[in-house]
């Protein structure tokens, strides 16, 4: 009997051996990964009893019926790798498989992934055979269906067959296009974070010497207000001190009360109905004294002369 190490003859045996499955982690039919070691290859291969329940080989993966291209005749785990052996093949069948014409093989699992439900060989176009008759597969919806890649038969080197190193190839080209165009995708994003953290910056930059500004104007607006409110308080003091209203020794007091009134700007409604500001309020105030009759200026007689004269020469002598 054949082996899954011999290596493969000249010509298709009666009874191939071909590689079914790999342990390692694959896609099902309905998108699921699922995960297969070699203990799981073990429990498929205990639980598989031809008298039972023989896996017919079939053409793609039918849900219902097939015509049966060959039966599981055995299984077997050899290393990472799930081998069947099929027998009564048809020749034209058998020729297939052995020249690499179906470049995939796959193993449906009833639900649970412990039973071989059937094998499958896909890739090619079904061979025209007569005399073979449906098999019943039953509802194979909720089937277990895990596609591998290309293989030929009693050729599982360690290495991988030479189709396997093809179709490797071609998923790390197709991987390498993958990573280089989200590389590209990745360098465009980070360019455009960069370029936008810039804008960010500048305008933040902007905005810092904006309010800067804003806040420097204000300082210098403020100041010159403070600037006119005092020559306008000074210039009022002024007027009253010549009116003889309030004396010199007064204004150091006034001006301190006067400073403090404005810091209230808001107008304030008096008793006697009026509404004005403290500060004016206090203005007002001191505007309605009664001039002191000391403090109002004299103008001298006209054409009177000084009030004294100097000593004369005699008077000194």
């Amino acid at each position: 009997m054949p082996t899954p190490n011999a290596a493969q003859d000249a010509a298709p045996q009666a009874n191939p051996w071909i590689r079914i499955a790999r342990t390692g982690t694959w896609t099902d039919s309905q998108g699921t990964p699922r995960t297969f070691t070699s203990a799981d290859f073990d429990a498929i291969v205990r639980n598989y009893d031809p008298q039972q329940e023989e896996a017919p080989l079939v053409i793609g993966h039918p849900e219902t019926d097939s015509p049966a291209y060959g039966w599981v005749r055995a299984l077997r785990r050899t290393g990472a790798d799930l081998f069947a052996q099929l027998a009564q093949v048809p020749e034209t069948v058998r020729e297939a498989v052995h020249s690499g014409s179906y470049r995939y093989v796959s193993m449906a699992l009833h639900p649970g992934g412990k039973r071989l439900r059937h094998v499958g060989l896909l890739g090619g176009v079904p061979p025209a055979i007569k005399g073979l008759g449906p098999v019943q597969l039953g509802d194979g919806s909720d089937a277990i269906v895990i596609l591998f890649a290309a293989h030929t038969p009693e050729q599982p080197a360690p290495g991988g067959t030479r189709m396997d190193m093809e179709d490797l190839q071609k998923r790390i080209g197709a991987l390498e296009q993958q990573v280089n165009s989200l590389t590209t995708a990745n360098n465009e994003l980070k360019d455009k974070l960069a370029a936008s953290d810039k804008a960010r910056a500048d305008a933040d930059t902007a905005r810092t010497a904006a309010e800067e500004g804003k806040a420097s104007a204000e300082q210098e607006f403020a100041a010159y207000k403070g600037e006119q409110a005092k020559a306008a308080r000074t210039a009022r003091l002024e007027r009253l001190t010549a009116d003889g209203k309030v004396t010199p020794g007064e204004h150091k007091d006034i001006l301190l009360q006067v400073e403090a009134l404005s810091r209230v700007p808001e107008p304030v409604e008096f008793s006697d109905g009026g509404k004005e500001t403290l500060e004016e309020r206090f203005w007002k105030q001191l505007e309605g004294r009664t001039p002191a009759p000391f403090l109002q200026p004299v103008a001298p007689p006209a054409g009177a002369g000084p009030a004294f004269s100097a000593p004369t020469a005699a008077a000194v002598a």
